[in-house]
């Protein structure tokens, strides 16, 4: 989509939109636990690995 296309949502969209609109910009603004941000992926595997150690430690 244009800017002006855009603009027709929201007159406070400028040119800097489409540093998020973007695939890395769509995946790193998913900041949330579950989300997509990259950091978040990250905290995902690192809670699952301290998971698979638990249940290791207990066998």
């Amino acid at each position: 989509m244009s800017l002006e296309e855009l603009q027709q949502f929201s007159a406070t969209i400028e040119q800097d939109v489409f540093e998020v609109l973007t695939l890395e910009g769509s995946v790193a603004a998913r900041n949330h636990i579950g989300g997509t941000a990259p950091n978040q992926v990250r905290a995902a595997a690192q809670r699952a690995r301290e998971a698979l150690a638990a249940l290791k430690a207990g066998a």
